[in-house]
């Protein structure tokens, strides 16, 4: 963007959304496609879980099939998966116990980004905030980042340190190596 406030080189779309100020939701699956997404997290979770809905297991696969609906862009499918996991049975799982996992599933997500690039998860976490209970939400908005911001030096220290143990006698070998491929690889920062 070449001056403050610029948004032609935004698409039309982005751009809506920066000025609704609010997430529009994505169309719903039809009742027999969340059936069968339904069924399907139903078979995984029996698969990998035994059937009992401990909840050890059911964190696991929660990582696993958020980041598999982040990759394929379903925003729909990553509500539904929310919705499966804020269930025990029939019945809707304690507060604490659908905060927990739909703070889970928004980690996960947001650990995609390094793998499918932002969009596709900004998408689908907005989608999953739209789907949340109100009194879900809330509890999510009063948690802190798990992550505390470090000095950026202590950051550029932490991660020389952690190469060099990792890859000593060579580290200076391979950080000429990696300048040679790319000029950003060979910085210790």
């Amino acid at each position: 963007m070449s001056g403050q406030g610029d948004t032609k080189s935004i698409s039309s779309r982005v751009q809506a959304l920066i000025k609704a100020g609010y997430y529009e939701p994505p169309k719903q699956l039809e009742s027999s496609e969340e059936r069968e997404l339904n069924e399907a997290f139903a078979q995984i979770w029996s698969a990998v879980g035994g059937g009992t809905r401990d909840e050890e297991g059911l964190r696991a696969m929660l990582v696993v099939l958020t980041s598999a609906l982040i990759s394929v862009n379903s925003p729909a499918g990553l509500c539904t998966l929310y919705r499966f996991a804020s269930s025990n049975g029939s019945s809707l799982a304690s507060l604490q116990d659908r905060v927990d996992r739909a703070g889970l599933m928004r980690e996960a997500g947001i650990k995609c980004i390094i793998i499918v690039g932002g969009p596709k998860p900004i998408n689908c976490l907005g989608a999953l905030r739209a789907s949340l209970e109100d009194d879900v939400k809330e509890k999510l908005d009063s948690v802190r980042s798990s992550r505390e911001s470090l000095p950026q030096q202590q950051v550029i220290d932490n991660g020389a340190n952690l190469f060099n143990s990792v890859y000593s006698p060579h580290a200076d070998e391979l950080l000429g190596r990696l300048k040679e491929s790319h000029p950003d690889f060979g910085g210790r920062c």
